[in-house]
């Protein structure tokens, strides 16, 4: 782990300590047979980052509370309108964002698998660290994020050249 990374974790678990939280990440339909009943039993982890009553953070939530709020506070994409919800008796006035697929929140994990990919990192260890299957899933979904690719192949390449191939002279 890195000593920088390992710094700032330390001090948000110290800040925000891990709570438990039991997830049904396996599938929330009654099981049918005992195979079934072992693989969608609901697992218990500790989270670094959870709600204030301490469940895990929906993305859909997340998304709509503050990753749009902040991206369209940085400029990325615009609040197209407003549109009124009723909680409760009271009505509240919401802002409604642009559509941007592309800025969603996935996009963090997209970066950092590029970050790392363009820094040299195995494909290998980016794929263990995301979690996909195996890396030739990490390619396909991650390497075309990586705008520098090929630049360093293509500097090796200039280098190379740069002394000319020597030049052959008749006889």
């Amino acid at each position: 782990m890195s000593p920088n990374f390992e710094k700032r974790m330390l001090s948000h678990i110290a800040e925000f300590p891990p709570v438990e939280c039991t997830l049904p990440w396996r599938n929330p339909e009654p099981p049918t047979t005992a195979l079934e009943s072992k693989q969608r039993k609901p697992i218990t982890v500790r989270l670094l980052v959870s709600t204030a009553r301490g469940n895990r953070v929906q993305y859909q939530t997340f998304n709509k509370a503050a990753w749009k709020p902040a991206l369209a506070a940085a400029g990325v994409i615009e609040v197209v309108g407003r549109r009124q919800v009723k909680e409760g008796t009271r009505i509240t006035s919401r802002r409604v964002f642009e559509d941007a697929r592309g800025e969603m929140y996935h996009v963090l994990r997209r970066t950092f698998a590029s970050v790392q990919s363009e820094a040299g990192e195995s494909i290998v260890s980016v794929s263990k660290w995301l979690g996909p299957a195996n890396p030739n899933v990490t390619l396909t979904y991650y390497a075309h994020f990586m705008p520098d690719a090929g630049r360093r192949g293509m500097g090796a390449m200039d280098a190379w050249l740069d002394d000319g191939p020597e030049q052959i002279v008749p006889d």
